[in-house]
């Protein structure tokens, strides 16, 4: 009972992180293009088994899960040092994120939007392609970045 509710958390959770990456690109553009150029997606991938094996939703889902990024930093000034600190973030910047990393990976390509689109969302659920090595590229950044405060214990 409960690893099906746990599955029913994550789908739901996808299908809202997959609605605000939308309305990332609606506000690029209007809402109908975005509608049909995901629609065309998604009869794209289904109509090429050869290529994307498994369930559209499935792929879409597997890589925007991918792509996200749990944790952010936050740039902090000490008598001109700039430390950088670990933070959660949020799923506005989280969605953000994905959209500017599939964005940016699409421009390489010379294909049609939606062929881009499904080609680097099919390439970020098998954990390869160019949005995922930004991905991987940001958390060797946060490795590299960390510190962490260490409070002082007041003397009494």
């Amino acid at each position: 009972m409960s690893n099906l509710y746990k599955k029913r958390n994550f789908e739901k959770n996808q299908f809202l992180k997959i609605k605000q990456i939308l309305q990332c690109m609606i506000k690029k553009g209007n809402k109908s293009t975005v509608e049909k150029n995901f629609r065309a997606m998604l009869f794209y991938m289904a109509q090429n088994k050869k290529t994307y094996k498994k369930n559209p939703w499935m792929i879409v889902s597997k890589g925007v899960h991918n792509l996200t990024p749990q944790l952010d930093i936050k740039t902090i000034k000490i008598k001109r040092k700039v430390f950088y600190k670990l933070k959660f973030m949020t799923s506005k910047r989280q969605s953000h994120l994905i959209y500017f990393w599939l964005i940016n990976s699409l421009k390489k390509n010379n294909l049609n939007f939606h062929k881009k689109l499904a080609f680097e969302l099919n390439e970020a659920s098998l954990k390869r392609g160019e949005a995922f090595n930004k991905n991987i590229n940001f958390y060797t950044f946060l490795e590299k970045n960390i510190f962490f405060f260490k409070k002082k214990a007041k003397k009494k």
